[in-house]
């Protein structure tokens, strides 16, 4: 008996050990892919799209978020396809994501 508590505190304080020092990237989450069909004749379409949030794993704090590619929120996209993009950075790295805006006439 007394070799299983030895090794399960053993276990747990390795366990303990490297939560406490766990050094990870930031977790991203972008928004789905956006498809758009316009009317003929029509060149843009105004696209509104929430930002990405990013969470440290290791303590579950926020990270800032900027937008690093792509038109913003609320602009006129023209027809194609153009690619959003946004980064995650604390101190244990950086992270992206990508999503697509899609724009296509009828």
């Amino acid at each position: 008996m007394k070799k299983k508590i030895v090794t399960f505190i053993s276990i747990f304080i390795t366990c303990f050990f490297w939560q406490a020092n766990s050094q990870s990237k930031p977790v991203i989450k972008c928004s789905e892919n956006i498809d758009i069909q316009i009317n003929v004749g029509k060149r843009t379409a105004t696209v509104n799209f929430l930002n990405s949030a990013a969470l440290d794993p290791d303590n579950g704090a926020k990270v800032p978020v900027t937008q690093t590619k792509g038109l913003t929120s609320g602009s006129q996209f023209p027809i194609g396809e153009t690619i959003i993009e946004f980064t995650a950075r604390d101190e244990d790295g950086i992270t992206t994501c990508q999503f697509t805006v899609n724009i296509t006439d009828r």
